[in-house]
């Protein structure tokens, strides 16, 4: 809404790689909420520049490190919102690279890229304002732009799927899911499980039908 690129920023990740993005992202805003108030801290002593912290959960910010400008919940309620003028080429995110093969790598998309990528799956699969959502990836991971704007774009609603889950099946079960996306382990993992009966998913089965009449041909389903 304010026109910014956002960089996620995954409070299970150690304090020094944390940092390393802070660093290379050149940030001077980040948002915390209550559950990531344990790798806030430590993140923020010791900074060497100072950055506007928002803080939507908080009532005070007396316990927060100083050196940085904190925001607390009733300053954010009380801010008018702002409409600014975006430029498609602007960016809309910025991720980094595992650092597998070197040091982590920023890639910034920008609000064209994600645009192309949102229209082409909502014109191939053709969500709707009454589809269901999946959301199950970090935001740290590119697929994650897929769940909520995809979701979004459709006027459709989006389940976040809560930590530890149980049960694949009957998270897509209870809450009606018609669109999931997922690595393709996971639907080895559900087979193994004998989770995919037949008429076990039924909201998911227009989905994967019309799938794979783009794939095969209508004639082959």
């Amino acid at each position: 809404m304010a026109g910014s690129a956002y960089v996620p920023l995954n409070p299970q990740m150690p304090s020094d790689r944390l940092r390393d993005i802070l660093c290379a992202s050149d940030i001077d805003t980040i948002i915390v909420d209550y559950r990531s108030t344990a790798a806030a801290m430590p993140l923020l002593k010791g900074l060497p520049w100072s950055l506007t912290v928002l803080l939507p959960d908080a009532v005070t910010t007396e316990e927060w490190p100083p050196g940085h400008r904190y925001i607390a919940q009733v300053d954010i309620e009380s801010t008018a919102p702002i409409a600014p003028e975006r430029i498609a080429d602007d960016g809309a995110y910025l991720l980094f690279t595992s650092g597998s093969t070197g040091a982590p790598k920023g890639v910034l998309i920008s609000h064209a890229n994600a645009l192309a990528y949102i229209k082409s799956v909502a014109d191939r699969y053709r969500p709707g304002p009454e589809d269901r959502f999946s959301q199950l990836f970090d935001f740290s991971f590119d697929l994650s732009v897929h769940d909520m704007f995809v979701a979004w774009s459709a006027g459709a609603c989006l389940y976040c799927a809560p930590e530890g889950l149980a049960s694949i099946s009957d998270f897509i079960r209870r809450c009606g899911l018609t669109f999931w996306l997922s690595v393709p382990a996971t639907a080895a993992f559900m087979r193994q499980m004998r989770m995919l009966k037949p008429g076990s998913l039924v909201a998911l089965e227009p989905i994967l039908r019309r799938n794979l009449a783009d794939e095969l041909g209508p004639s082959l389903v």
